[in-house]
């Protein structure tokens, strides 16, 4: 299988066209002139506003980019929307670096990307953007604040600091069914002509399951409101998708995946491991339940007949969910 998926991938290579410029993933773009969702005096790439769920994305002037102002502009951001229940400001003082740090994997037409994309849209070496970068993401009352530093300089990678700044706890990490899950990210996209639904994007601790991420998606749903919802979950951070990151910034030195050299910095996974990893992506559309999982469930588990039990569970759940009204 190994072989199959390393001969796909160079098929893929002919005839692959980078669209430059484009925003791969987000065709809810905005015109930036006209949008408020942003912190003024940034140069916005990509902004969404509406029902309670607000996303951005802008650059900031290099010489205005340190961790005290950062965390100023994104506080003052925050403070002045009205009442969202899930809302993120990803800044940074480099373009292109922000462009590969927010948008997806971009393939030009209506077909779902593949990790193959992703790897073809990467820089050769798989190594994602290294310069200094930050977020607030708020879910309900809670709000995180993230900010990577620079890691040109740093041999080990530029060191990631959070802090809560509104509400008890991390609104990103949530336990559902015993299971610990961390929102990574979210992004909207159309559903329908006049609908957009609601894109969650999680890692969890274990294989993840249906039961588990239907569960998250209605508690979410509880605070935001009803509109239509999708969930994906890995155990890992990488996520072919137009709607998530081709590198995701903001995971913690144990989620990320690097090597360990000078001026290495995040460093995506080939395609062979990418696919064995278990992947569940739910969608909840005007209450109808659609589950399907991906990947070896049981490469993770200790023994073969645990294994097989988790296979024929797991099979199991999600002809379950599917259809579910």
């Amino acid at each position: 299988m190994e072989r199959l998926i390393k001969y796909h991938c160079r098929l893929l290579v002919v005839g692959v066209v980078l669209l430059a410029g484009r925003d791969a993933g987000h065709a809810l773009q905005v015109n930036p002139e006209r949008d408020a969702a942003c912190p003024p005096g940034t140069k916005v790439l990509f902004a969404y506003s509406a029902r309670g769920v607000v996303s951005c994305a802008a650059v900031l002037q290099e010489s205005r980019f340190d961790l005290d102002n950062v965390r100023r502009i994104s506080m003052s951001w925050l403070k002045s929307l009205r009442s969202p229940v899930l809302a993120e400001l990803v800044i940074a003082p480099n373009e292109i670096d922000l462009r590969q740090s927010y948008f997806g994997t971009n393939v030009g037409n209506e077909a779902e990307p593949s990790y193959c994309d992703s790897l073809e849209q990467m820089p050769r070496a798989r190594r994602g953007p290294k310069s200094a970068i930050a977020r607030i993401l708020a879910l309900g009352d809670g709000a995180l604040f993230s900010y990577r530093a620079d890691e040109r300089n740093s041999s080990k990678g530029g060191d990631l600091v959070e802090q809560v700044v509104a509400g008890r706890r991390d609104p990103t990490k949530l336990l559902v069914h015993g299971k610990a899950l961390r929102l990574l990210h979210f992004s909207v996209k159309r559903s329908s002509r006049n609908e957009h639904s609601v894109v969650l994007f999680f890692r969890s601790s274990s294989p993840p399951e249906c039961k588990t991420a239907l569960q998250a998606v209605r508690d979410i749903r509880q605070r935001v409101g009803g509109r239509d919802w999708e969930a994906w979950i890995r155990t890992d951070i990488w996520f072919s998708s137009e709607f998530f990151p081709l590198f995701f910034r903001f995971a913690s030195n144990e989620e990320r995946i690097t090597h360990i050299g000078a001026g290495e910095g995040l460093v995506a996974p080939k395609a062979a491991p990418y696919y064995r990893r278990p992947q569940l992506n739910l969608a909840d559309f005007h209450g109808r339940v659609v589950c399907d999982a991906y990947g070896r469930y049981d490469h993770l588990q200790t023994t073969s007949s645990h294994a097989a039990d988790e296979r024929e569970t797991r099979q199991g759940e999600v002809g379950a969910y599917r259809g579910m009204r």
